[in-house]
């Protein structure tokens, strides 16, 4: 006999939720659904009723009268509270069986007044769902709290060097580093031609049209990336109540190898804006230290007294009013060390920014239209206030102002005719930037990490790596591989439990073939990829029928299915020297994020591995037109662990695609070493959904897990859903039956017991019955 009973669970104490006699609930338990094989977070009920008891209407704090509670402290918790879920527990016989979340749907009422209420419990691993809600990467505290200081001696570093990062008391090992993905720029690799642009090759300075310059890549045209583990345990770190277990999420080691590599070794590209990283320049401001002497029409009453001095008026040149009749002007003339360097410059009015000029180079005359000599020309008038110059920049260099303040105000003429006159003071500026006035150019990772929700992330990891996830006696949300859940389970024989007098045997696959693959593809060489080769980079389909087009036994069954990831998938390129594939071909291999017109693109949040090869050719990284460095070590993208001919390396292909860096065929895909044994098994013909009923007695039931391997009748089975009326005690069972074949080979040192029974046959290629040391 079962009995059920419901509970909302609190802190100290249990509040019993009454149940109707003559309904059924009904507890659908499933982690993976053959016919719905991309769902996870499974597990729940049907929505059900329960009576509006004395208890009840007690437990759900009288739902159905608003009032109740209105007057009352909110600290005083008398209200029931139906825009969230709350702990429950499911147990048999007073016995605990599925700890999960209750959520209150409706209260039915008769006669006005309250009859019941519909609610529905679900798995604990809806706290996923329910806790993430819409939460995005980028809002998460403690990535905020990983800085990335952007200056070029930090960039070279992280191109060679991985950085630690704290999460919490956790340190991520070797967590953040900087790979070879341009975002604008294509880069080549030339070890003769000097003159091309981008040019990776170490060839240091080289003139072109008269002017000495470095080629190479641009510090700001790369991005960091920073190690997925990282994420998962900031998630940890910010939501209390998700604690995944270290079954895969983990970063351990066994003798300085990852246990788990395929994971531990992932890693994210921060590229939440297209094109080079937006660095803040640092802003500069011009002190009196700075001016010279200044000369002029300093006699002049409204000019008198207004420039810059050390006492009455340091750094800031003062206009005290301005006639209706009269206006000031500056004009200022800009001149730089170094001419290929960008700055910004910027005039304040009373600390206020007043006028902007962005993106210059070189000697310039900001205060003027478009460096205009006309002086005339689109002046810009000056208001009373206190005006103050500014500088932004990244690079070194030394600045030199001519800065001429103009007053024009009606006077008599030589001519002795009354006129407009211009009084002029004039003085110049000076100052060398150093490094450390352009070392504050800092980027924290929730500011370059993608804005992508952190459920999709989760969601998106778990398609990936066809997780599953079930919570334990704690609460904890264990995370395995759908084929180590499977192996970890115990054998359960339900067939004294199995109702004989009734069963059906279905057709496993409503879908004729499953699409295994990415969203993002939009970068260049994935986009040529496709239409070079006619299928989409990464992607897998099976059954394959166009490597394989004489196999089409299961073309004109249902639809396509797809598991598609919500993760960006670059194809990457190894360069060849002198952009020849007929020359050598170097060991620097690099991603490029452009969509098929060269635009710099966002496509969906990058997934990736890295490698740093032990022999690379060097490459130039340029700072500025005229500074640049060498890096003969140094980060490169890839797609798989391992960049040699190992065919068998691990790689986040869903198909066997020829490694872009080894130019072989790599083999071991996320669809090989996650999905391979469910899906082939799904797909054989001789696969069969078996639907059995059974009352099964509630010390089974209640120790009964989903990864059990349940035999009926000698046969072996995985439970694909399992459903329980606890009303009528019956227990619905969809079980997914092996291939014979499968099981013939799984168990071939078995088979001396016997070969006879009608479920096993030896007339295959893979059975014989001519061992010697076999007795049939």
């Amino acid at each position: 006999m079962i009995n059920l009973q419901l509970y909302l669970t609190h802190t100290s104490s249990y509040d019993q939720v009454e149940l109707f006699d003559f309904e059924g609930i009904e507890l659908v338990q499933s982690v993976q659904d053959v016919r719905d094989i991309s769902k996870v977070f499974a597990e729940f009920t049907r929505t059900f009723t329960v009576p509006a008891s004395k208890a009840n209407n007690k437990a759900f704090k009288h739902f159905y009268n608003a009032d109740i509670g209105r007057e009352t402290n909110p600290a005083d918790n008398l209200r029931f509270d139906a825009r969230k879920r709350v702990n429950a527990e499911l147990h048999l016989n007073y016995m605990p069986f599925k700890k999960g979340r209750l959520q209150l749907d409706a209260v039915n009422m008769k006669a006005n007044k309250p009859y019941s209420y519909t609610i529905t419990f679900f798995g604990d691993t809806i706290k996923l769902a329910e806790t993430l809600g819409d939460k995005k990467l980028n809002e998460l505290i403690h990535l905020s709290k990983i800085e990335v200081p952007y200056t070029t001696n930090n960039v070279l570093s992280l191109m060679q060097i991985p950085q630690d990062v704290s999460i919490k008391s956790d340190i991520i090992q070797d967590a953040l580093l900087i790979p070879l993905i341009s975002s604008t720029q294509r880069l080549v690799y030339d070890s003769t031609d000097t003159t091309k642009e981008y040019n990776l090759y170490p060839h240091g300075d080289v003139t072109i049209d008269g002017a000495t310059r470095r080629s190479g890549v641009d510090y700001l045209d790369l991005k960091p990336a920073l190690r997925i583990h990282a994420i998962i345990k900031a998630i940890e770190a910010e939501f209390s109540n998700i604690s995944f277990s270290t079954d895969f999420f983990t970063d351990s080691k066994t003798a300085l190898v990852y246990n788990n590599p395929a994971y531990a070794e992932l890693f994210m590209w921060l590229n939440t804006e297209s094109g080079k990283v937006d660095v803040e320049m640092p802003q500069i401001s011009m002190g009196a230290s700075d001016v010279s002497q200044v000369v002029g029409d300093t006699d002049e009453r409204e000019l008198d007294g207004g420039y810059p001095n050390n006492t009455n008026h340091p750094g800031i040149h003062r206009i005290f009013s301005t006639p209706s009749d009269s206006a000031y002007y500056f004009d200022v003339t800009v001149t730089v060390s170094e001419p290929l360097q960008p700055y910004n410059f910027v005039l304040k009015k009373d600390g206020v920014e007043f006028v902007r000029v962005n993106g210059l180079t070189g000697t310039t005359r900001p205060m003027v239209a478009s460096g205009s000599s006309d002086e005339a020309e689109e002046r810009i008038k000056l208001p009373a206030g206190g005006y103050s110059f500014h500088l932004e920049t990244q690079a070194t260099m030394t600045f030199s102002f001519d800065i001429k303040l103009k007053f024009n105000r009606p006077t008599r003429l030589l001519s002795g005719i009354f006129g407009t006159r211009t009084f002029t003071i004039r003085y110049t500026m000076g100052r060398t930037i150093t490094a450390s006035d352009v070392s504050t150019a800092t980027k924290d990772t929730a500011v370059l990490i993608p804005k992508m929700k952190v459920l999709d992330f989760i969601t998106g990891l778990f398609k990936m790596f066809n997780l599953t996830a079930v919570t334990d006696e704690d609460g904890n949300i264990v995370v395995k591989t759908l084929d180590s859940f499977y192996s970890s389970g115990d054998t359960v024989d339900l067939t004294e439990y199995i109702d004989t007098t009734q069963s059906t045997i279905e057709s496993v696959v409503p879908f004729s073939s499953i699409e295994f693959g990415y969203e993002g593809l939009e970068t260049i060489f994935a986009a040529q990829h496709e239409e070079i080769a006619g299928k989409k980079w990464g992607t897998a389909m099976y059954p394959d029928v166009d490597s394989n087009p004489d196999d089409n036994t299961f073309l004109d069954i249902g639809d396509v299915y797809e598991v598609i990831l919500p993760f960006g998938h670059q194809k990457y390129n190894r360069l060849y020297d002198a952009d020849d594939p007929s020359g050598t071909l170097t060991n620097v291999q690099w991603g490029y994020a452009v969509d098929r017109q060269e635009n710099p693109t966002l496509d969906k949040p990058l997934l990736l591995y890295v490698l740093k090869p032990n022999s690379q050719d060097a490459i130039e990284v340029t700072s500025s037109p005229t500074t640049s460095s060498f890096k003969t070590s140094y980060f490169i993208p890839s797609n798989s662990l391992n960049e040699t001919n190992d065919t068998d390396s691990t790689n986040i292909n869903f198909f066997a695609e020829m490694n872009e860096f080894a130019q072989v065929d790599f083999s071991n895909t996320l669809f090989k070493a996650y999905y391979e044994n469910y899906i082939t098994e799904t797909f054989d013909p001789s696969s069969r959904l078996h639907k059995y009923r059974a009352i099964i007695p509630d010390d089974v039931l209640r120790n009964l897990e989903l990864n059990d391997k349940i035999v009926v009748f000698d046969s072996e089975f995985r439970i694909n859903k399992m459903s329980t009326n606890f009303l009528t005690k019956i227990t619905n069972l969809e079980l997914l039956r092996k291939s014979n074949l499968v099981d013939l080979q799984d168990n071939m040192p078995d088979l001396t017991d016997n070969v006879s029974k009608t479920l096993g046959t030896v007339d295959t290629t893979q059975v014989t019955v001519d061992l010697t040391d076999r007795t049939l």
